[in-house]
């Protein structure tokens, strides 16, 4: 029986492309770099530190990190929740399921955006990049998320955009759901092994309710 519903967060619920990429693109421009977000896009659900030491190995990519950092914070007016974010989350919540939220985000940015968009009174958990050791595609961060909302793997459902958030989900043994509005394409998330996969919220929503009958 599923009891809890673990979210990624940029490209599942946040239509975030626009600070995403913007983010990526000033920091390129800034050092003279070549831009390509084909390549970008293949990177996002990573950490950022981890994004920057492949791209582009001869600067510090900590120091990357914070510059790209700063420029969303800046900007963080610019995300906005997919159409009929709030009702999805009001409906999962009035069903008695546990909400979680597991970002290779930073705190930081998460409680920014949490706090422009008034979310954080839907979720249960909320578990964010540099919190954890191992970055997704490893287990830790959702194993983390279903350990402290009391829930096991069978029992919790992993929704992403990206492969590494169904990776991520099938390593902590929770079944998964890819949607494909995001960053990720529906060929990445069918490789990556999603179990399920659906086009927006309102495809989640009905997918959902029929698995918690």
């Amino acid at each position: 029986m599923i009891k809890a519903v673990i979210f990624d967060l940029d490209g599942t619920l946040l239509d975030s492309e626009k600070l995403v990429i913007g983010a990526y693109r000033h920091v390129f421009a800034k050092y003279g770099m070549e831009f390509d977000e084909k390549i970008i896009r293949t990177y996002i659900g990573r950490t950022l530190e981890h994004t920057y030491g492949r791209l582009i190995p001869s600067k510090d990519s900590k120091n990357l990190a914070i510059l790209h950092r700063d420029w969303q914070i800046e900007r963080i007016h610019i995300a906005k929740g997919y159409s009929g974010l709030r009702i999805f989350l009001e409906t999962l919540s009035n069903k008695g399921l546990k909400l979680g939220i597991f970002t290779s985000s930073s705190r930081m940015r998460v409680n920014a955006i949490f706090n422009s968009l008034e979310l954080s009174k839907f979720f249960d958990v909320v578990l964010c990049g540099d919190e954890v050791i191992n970055a997704k595609p490893h287990h830790e961060g959702v194993s983390k998320v279903m350990n402290q909302l009391n829930v096991l793997p069978n029992e919790t459902i992993m929704v992403g955009d990206a492969e590494h958030d169904i990776l991520s989900g099938k390593n902590a043994g929770s079944t998964t759901i890819g949607i494909t509005h995001g960053f990720g394409t529906k060929q990445s998330l069918k490789d990556a092994g999603a179990d399920y996969l659906v086009n927006d919220l309102k495809e989640l929503l009905i997918l959902i309710q029929k698995m918690i009958k």
